[in-house]
């Protein structure tokens, strides 16, 4: 999917889980009654993460954020 975010002005909730693998992370983006509104798997570099949390930010909204237990460090 494309861009994960809300049209402007509707304030809500966000659930992001995700799975670190070497290559690839998968991410999942819930909203607050659960619908899947992002499922997308990008590189796993801290550019390319950061930029998908650029992309979720709002000024208003919230987002909790789970990762899969693993021996990643970046």
């Amino acid at each position: 999917m494309g861009i994960c975010i809300q049209p402007e002005g509707r304030k809500t909730m966000y659930y992001i889980g995700m799975d670190i693998h070497k290559k690839d992370t998968q991410i999942c983006v819930l909203d607050a009654n659960g619908k899947m509104v992002c499922n997308e798997r990008i590189p796993t570099d801290v550019r390319d993460i950061s930029r998908f949390f650029e992309r979720m930010e709002t000024k208003d909204d919230e987002l909790t954020v789970t990762l899969e237990a693993s021996g990643f460090l970046f």
